[in-house]
């Protein structure tokens, strides 16, 4: 007759001549074929979560079950050159020869290197603080040239190094180390205001009560060479993490160190730990971090642990 011919998706529905019947059984069909077009998706959708759950599990599991273990990409050869960085800084601090240690800074590192000391243990028994941080040359030199002379016997014993690119892609230099000295005086952390920064302040006077007015104008009228206030007594000593920043560029202020007194009694030091240096993609340090933990401490951890495996 004069009906339109079905379309595929209608073969397997009765067929009517008329144009309207036809044109409405293909529209159920192609609802029918889309719903489960639909629901094909949906299974499939919950098959695929249920995979990626299922694997996730599992690497949540493999993560749980196994040791930590050190990140890195590439181990770097062992004809490398920049394996023997981390040997090259602790060799110049063996040396306890400033001249030397000057030349080291200017050859391998960066104006701004940064100086992380970090106490693994419970409490530092140098000291109360655990970690302190000193940043720029004009601070990491002076910091230890009066460790040079605070424990003049010190000496680091490299044990281990490991070169490496860390999951972070930076180059990285880890030398294990045994470390031993006697401290016989001790540092202390001042800060060195330039005098022309006092009178630069009591150009603006308005901003100071009189008694520090008095003051300034006594430092700035009998004291001729910068003047040392000190800020903090003994460089690893007082409460909380310590950050030391080099002088600004206008040049108004300075950290310095110095040797404070004599103990009146020795300190005998002996640790171990790891020394870690950062290379920039010029192959210069800008970081270097000292992670270390007392002898005593380790020696006594291990004394508790065979007492409580008994």
């Amino acid at each position: 007759g004069g009906g339109t011919s079905p379309t595929m998706s209608c073969l397997s529905e009765p067929v009517d001549d008329s144009p309207i019947s036809s044109s409405k059984t293909c529209k159920e069909a192609s609802f029918a074929d889309s719903k489960e077009d639909k629901i094909g998706d949906d299974a499939r959708t919950q098959r695929s979560e249920k995979k990626t759950q299922t694997r996730r599990k599992k690497r949540k599991g493999d993560a749980h079950d196994t040791k930590p273990t050190v990140l890195y990409r590439a181990i770097i050869s062992p004809s490398d050159v920049r394996r023997t960085y981390s040997k090259v800084l602790l060799n110049a601090f063996n040396s306890c020869d400033e001249r030397r240690l000057t030349e080291v800074l200017e050859t391998y590192c960066v104006e701004s290197i940064v100086g992380i000391h970090r106490y693994e243990g419970v409490q530092n028994p140098y000291g109360s603080r655990n970690v302190t941080t000193v940043k720029g040359k004009s601070l990491v030199l002076p910091m230890w040239c009066m460790l040079f002379k605070s424990a003049p016997d010190f000496f680091f014993q490299t044990l281990d190094t490991q070169c490496f690119v860390d999951k972070e892609s930076r180059m990285v230099v880890a030398s294990k180390f045994k470390w031993s000295g006697t401290r016989i005086m001790d540092v202390k952390v001042a800060e060195a205001t330039n005098e022309i920064v006092l009178r630069r302040k009591l150009a603006n006077k308005k901003r100071f009560d009189a008694s520090e007015l008095d003051l300034l104008r006594e430092l700035t009228g009998e004291q001729r060479e910068p003047i040392q206030r000190q800020e903090e007594s003994g460089l690893f000593y007082g409460r909380g993490d310590m950050v030391l920043e080099g002088p600004e560029d206008n040049g108004d202020a300075a950290i310095c160190f110095q040797l404070d007194k004599p103990l009146a009694q020795t300190l005998e030091m002996r640790c171990q730990g790891s020394f870690i240096v950062y290379l920039n993609d010029l192959n210069r340090i800008y970081q270097y971090e000292f992670v270390y933990i007392s002898m005593d401490e380790v020696e006594a951890n291990e004394a508790n642990a065979a007492t409580t495996a008994k």
